[in-house]
């Protein structure tokens, strides 16, 4: 008993998906969250862990930096692994959860 098995899975795939790449990477931007550090640290990791929780519902390919004021100095800190998409909701929701002296701004990653 032979079963006519014949291996015709149509070698020409077409698949229209043009890449958006280079489009992408001219509308890249960097989002620069400022926080306070306050005398109350489990309250702070605790917004802090919101805001990222936040930023992880939109992904996209926007960048992270936090500039955290601690002590009267300001650190800069890189948030590598964290990628968003920075429209109106987010940016709602980062203000009803950040305290009056925060602020997002947003730079462009594009020289």
């Amino acid at each position: 008993a032979t079963n006519g098995a014949h291996a015709t899975n149509g070698a020409h795939v077409a698949n229209g998906a043009a890449p958006a790449d280079s489009a992408a990477l001219d509308e890249r931007r960097k989002l620069l969250i400022r926080m306070t550090e306050t005398n109350k640290p489990s309250e702070d990791q605790v917004l802090l862990k919101r805001v990222l929780a936040t930023l992880l519902e939109y992904p996209g390919p926007d960048e992270v930096n936090l500039l955290v004021q601690s002590e009267g100095r300001y650190w800069r800190i890189e948030m590598p692994l964290i990628r968003t998409n920075y429209c109106g909701e987010l940016e709602a929701q980062l203000s009803d959860m950040l305290p009056a002296g925060a602020a997002v701004t947003v730079e462009s990653t594009v020289a």
